[in-house]
């Protein structure tokens, strides 16, 4: 939805005000002091220095030497053998994938007939292999493992990426089905190659997707280094399925993902989940070093979720009957989302009502637009009812910065942004061009409201000037990072370079 581009808007705008501290701003008793603009500006650069400094590309350089050690080693070689991963892959392929298509035509009822049956399996705990990557090639060397496991030597030393399940496998299926009818006067005769016609037929289509997929209680994906885990991704789940398909109305779910790496990297996700009965959702996310939380995240709402059959009713009468099935929101409602930067700055947002403010989204775009879809006429945009709708829109949402306390530093607001460009043309044919010609192009912007009541745009406040130190840092981090990257062979540093390539200011 539109709204979720407002969401992420705010969160991105808040998320700078609060990504860019200064220890000695804020004594023993004063945490709850609102600051002034220049104050916080401040602050919330030497956060984000900090931060900067807390994951210096040095600690990824281990990780890119043996990710590029392995392409060396067995991907450059345009003569290596992957045939047995590859077959293996065609195998698991063919067991999860069938499909079925049909045509023919039904003269007694002046009908031709389409139809197409897809069966998709995505079944873990079924597939076992176990590889080595030899000087030549890759060997299967057996179908005993409980799982997938490839070794390989990379320079001296020997590396293992293990593949496991565990827990009871729980089967997940949807059922997709489309369904067309449409008036027409004949058919394609495959066999001869050429138009029938035949007046009164009717062109008939029907689609069937089945999606079966097995959920194991526990993945794991271990990358070893002489035995020892370098990095580690472990997926827990709990879960409620419908037996009959998936019906998100009742089904339930809660995942817990840690990925470790052996430096003292680490990132959480605690409690993906959805109850469909509670119409409750939500997720946690944490990235952390050396056991402290670097930047954590969460986001939980109300939501109603339930599988919908739609059908074109005013179709018929255009001799065009469509339907399909499709899953349909019911309610978004309640959401709350925080940001939290080193325990020091925190953004948190809210919206009462997303497919409220979806709605407002909406018709804010539809009184800005310049054209009537439903007349084919231009028409004059309508300011005065934008503002109301980006007003209500405000109203839906809450989105400010705090550090480390209850004081509000700054909020979040949405306002309408208007530019000009001249046309140099009688775009009106009034016979004069002037003005009244000129293109109108609207947008929504983020402000930033601060306790003083002053408001900056993102661009008037995140300015060169104000962020040199922190600007000089960025530079300095992406150039490490550019570095880095460029070390590795499948990466061309030219790339690297356009796409993150020094920054002359912060703001857009």
């Amino acid at each position: 939805m539109k709204i979720m581009r407002i969401l992420s808007g705010a969160v991105l705008a808040t998320a700078l005000v609060a990504f860019v501290s200064c220890d000695g701003l804020f004594s023993d008793g004063e945490e709850g002091v609102v600051l002034q603009p220049d104050e916080q500006k401040e602050y919330l650069e030497t956060v984000a220095v900090e931060l900067l400094e807390k994951c210096p590309a040095d600690d990824m350089k281990r990780y890119a030497d043996l990710a590029d050690s392995f392409y060396r080693d067995y991907l450059e070689d345009d003569k290596y053998d992957f045939s047995a991963l590859e077959d293996f892959s065609d195998e698991v392929y063919d067991e999860s994938w069938t499909e079925e298509e049909s045509e023919y035509i039904d003269l007694q009822k002046d009908e031709y007939i389409r139809e197409s049956i897809i069966n998709l399996a995505v079944v873990l705990s079924n597939h076992n292999g176990e590889f080595t990557f030899g000087r030549k090639a890759v060997v299967k060397d057996s179908d005993n493992f409980d799982g997938v496991k490839v070794t390989a030597q990379i320079g001296s030393k020997n590396y293992t990426a293990e593949l496991t399940h565990s827990g009871k496998v729980t089967k997940a299926t949807y059922n997709y089905l489309y369904f067309r009818s449409e008036d027409s006067d004949g058919y394609w005769d495959e066999k001869n190659n050429d138009w029938v016609s035949r007046p009164g037929m009717v062109d008939k289509y029907r689609e069937e997707f089945n999606v079966t997929i097995d959920v194991p209680e526990k993945i794991e994906v271990v990358l070893s280094e002489e035995g020892k885990p370098v990095a580690k991704v472990t997926i827990t789940m709990t879960k409620n399925f419908s037996q009959d398909g998936l019906d998100p109305a009742v089904d339930n779910f809660n995942a817990n993902v840690v990925v470790t790496f052996d430096n003292g990297y680490e990132v959480v996700v605690d409690k993906a989940s959805y109850d469909g009965s509670k119409g409750q959702a939500g997720s946690a996310v944490k990235f952390k070093k050396d056991g402290q939380a670097l930047v954590s995240s969460s986001a939980y709402g109300d939501a109603q979720v339930i599988n919908e059959q739609y059908r074109c009713e005013d179709c018929a009468e255009y001799g065009d009957i469509h339907e399909y099935t499709t899953v349909k929101v019911k309610k978004a409602k309640n959401i709350k989302a925080e940001i939290d930067i080193l325990g020091k700055i925190q953004v948190k947002g809210a919206c009462s009502n997303a497919m409220d403010a979806n709605e407002s989204l909406d018709a804010f775009w539809e009184a800005v637009r310049n054209w009537d879809y439903d007349t084919g006429d231009p028409k004059s945009p309508d300011e005065a009812a934008a503002l109301r709708h980006l007003t209500n829109l405000n109203a839906k949402l809450d989105c400010g910065v705090y550090y480390g306390s209850s004081a509000l530093q700054a909020k979040v607001i949405f306002e309408m942004d208007k530019s000009r460009e001249e046309a140099g043309w009688d775009r009106n044919d009034d016979g004069v061009i002037n003005s009244l010609d000129d293109y109108i192009y609207y947008d929504i912007i983020p402000v930033i409201v601060f306790g003083d009541g002053s408001r900056y745009t993102v661009e008037d406040y995140f300015t060169k000037e104000a962020f040199e130190n922190l600007i000089d840092r960025i530079e300095g981090y992406e150039k490490s990072y550019d570095d880095l990257l460029g070390t590795l062979g499948f990466f061309e540093k030219e790339d690297i370079e356009q796409e993150i390539g020094g920054s002359e200011n912060i703001g857009w």
